[in-house]
This record gives C-alpha cells, structure tokens and sequence, in this order.
C-alpha cells in the first residue's frame, strides 16, 4: 500500500513552498489529506498553507497527482508540491527571502 504521492516542481511566479492536493467526496478524506499540508506549514517557514489547494481541475486531469489519485485505494494521497524559483516570504511580513545554495538544508 503506498502512503504518499509527491511530484514535485518549481514555480515561476508565485512565492513559497504549497501544495496541490485533490478533492474527496467523503469529507473525512479531505480532511485526512489535508494533515500533511498542515504539517508542513507548521514545521517549514517557507511552505504556505493558504496558497495550498485541492481541486480537480480538468486541466489537470493528465498530472501524476490526478491520474495516481483515481487509479490508487482510499488510503494513498497523491500531491503536487509546488516551491519558488526565487524566494519565499515569511509569515507576518512582506519581506522576501531568496533561496540560496548556502542556506538549502538537505
């Protein structure tokens, strides 16, 4: 059984670290997938929760996340982690911060 699908890319335009996760119809679900989001926002201080979002856009239909979301059991949650080229900004300010070689933790 495969817990978590994360396909992740980098972001021309918008700042931060946030997710794209796809909507449920059970509203348990949802709110289970939204745990991980949550946590991250909660422990890395470049990673945004209010620019995370859950949909099924049609558009999207062909993405990892949507085809592995309708394709895997009930239990597996598939996301798009989407993290700016340039920089994020941290929480309570306006004030940009740029992602370095020096400051990436691995």
């Amino acid at each position: 059984s495969l817990e978590f699908y994360i396909d992740i890319h980098a972001h021309s335009t918008m700042m931060n670290g946030f997710m794209y996760g796809n909507i449920f119809e059970e509203e348990e679900r949802f709110q289970r997938q939204a745990i991980f989001p949550k946590l991250l926002c909660q422990n890395a201080e470049d990673f945004s929760f209010s620019s995370t979002s859950f949909n099924r856009d049609a558009v999207k239909a062909g993405t990892g996340r949507r085809f592995l979301g309708g394709l895997l059991d009930h239990t597996s949650y598939c996301y798009t982690l989407e993290v700016s080229f340039y920089s994020y900004v941290l929480g309570g300010s306006t004030s940009t911060v740029p992602y370095t070689e020096e400051a990436c933790i691995l």
